[in-house]
């Protein structure tokens, strides 16, 4: 796996930190739930949840926000951030969400799901210039 820097702004990293929290509560609350509503196991989940917890540590960084993690598990956590963002648009709050408003909740999460598009984009960008 090709290793990769990509630094990211203050808002994007709160963004992506707001998308970890979410999945953490989900999962936190009923594993196997959450495995069920993206269709893998709950083997598959813990690995992608241990993933999710590398991400996590690169942003808790005070002063950089360089995210470190192979281009593809990078790639990888993105893509399903971005999944779980534009699915939970459709679906209502989990009970341990934060309450707020619908269409500020469908906001933020259209959000979420925009910076991880873009900060794919920018993977994919990197990986070509170094091909």
């Amino acid at each position: 796996m090709t290793a990769a820097t990509l630094t990211i702004t203050r808002h994007d990293r709160d963004v992506l930190f707001d998308l970890l929290r979410r999945r953490e509560i989900r999962f936190g609350y009923s594993p196997a739930e959450l495995a069920r509503s993206e269709g893998i196991t709950c083997q598959q989940l813990c690995r992608d949840i241990e993933e999710e917890r590398r991400l996590r540590k690169d942003l808790a960084e005070p002063e950089t926000f360089d995210l470190t993690m192979s281009q593809e598990s990078l790639a990888t956590t993105l893509k399903r951030l971005h999944d779980d963002a534009e699915r939970a648009r459709e679906e209502d709050p989990h009970r341990l969400e934060p309450r707020e408003l619908p269409e500020v909740r469908r906001s933020r999460l259209a959000s979420g799901a925009y910076i991880c598009n873009s900060l794919v984009e920018r993977l994919d960008s990197l990986a070509g210039e170094s091909a």
